[in-house]
């Protein structure tokens, strides 16, 4: 069984997955947090959500 990547961003931890199209070794992730807003407002970054 083969395990998930995960990274330690400062978003937050995030899983992702390995896919092998054609041979070749993708690894990727979905649903990181970048940005966040109001709505109406302008886009600010997100804030980061590891704890010093």
């Amino acid at each position: 069984m083969a395990s998930s990547p995960t990274f330690s961003p400062p978003c937050g931890p995030v899983t992702g997955w390995t896919d092998w199209p054609g041979g070749g070794r993708i690894v990727r992730a979905t649903g990181i947090r970048y940005a966040e807003a109001a709505r109406f407002e302008a886009p600010r970054p997100a804030a980061d959500r590891i704890k010093v």
